[in-house]
């Protein structure tokens, strides 16, 4: 479902359709004006990409970690100032783009994300990683970049990441 360039406010009602709930897989969300993702994003039991980038969104709700075929959360040039504990459940989530937000931390949930192969997280405010993005067996792609205080964690300490990585900025 493409609603990207509609200067919307809100998301409209579209978890109130049975039939979206279960079949809708892509929601383009791009390039609005919404602050708020409805808790009943959590109902779309098939949505594999969400981009809910360029918008004002502060917060994502933790009903996120019910999307089990969620494979793409693009959630770039936001105001997130952090990621809720439920990001770790997202299984099947392969590629997680919160670069321009405002984030200070990523949490060691995020290491739970098996199937991720690319973090983009450049541009936001982290001082530190948790040792447990060393968990993250399948990342190919990590950039880091334009985060001024992010101390770099010694290589060493995440010995399950599998090297060479493509881009490690």
């Amino acid at each position: 479902m493409d609603l990207k360039d509609l200067n919307l406010k809100t998301v409209p009602p579209i978890c109130h359709h049975n039939a979206l709930t279960k079949r809708l897989k892509n929601l383009n969300l791009n390039n609005n004006f919404l602050t708020i993702l409805p808790i009943e994003i959590g109902q779309l039991q098939a949505l594999e990409v969400l981009d809910m980038s360029y918008n004002r969104f502060s917060f994502i709700p933790p009903e996120i970690g019910q999307l089990q075929a969620l494979e793409v959360l693009d959630a770039v040039c936001n105001n997130l100032l952090y990621l809720p504990a439920q990001i770790g459940e997202l299984q099947a989530l392969q590629a997680l783009e919160i670069a321009d937000n405002n984030l200070g931390f990523l949490l060691d949930q995020i290491g739970q994300l098996q199937a991720l192969e690319m973090l983009d997280a450049r541009e936001n405010q982290l001082s530190s990683l948790p040792l447990q993005i060393g968990e993250l067996v399948r990342l190919t792609y990590l950039d880091l970049s334009n985060n001024l205080d992010l101390i770099l964690i010694e290589i060493n300490k995440i010995t399950f990441l599998s090297m060479p990585l493509k881009s490690m900025k």
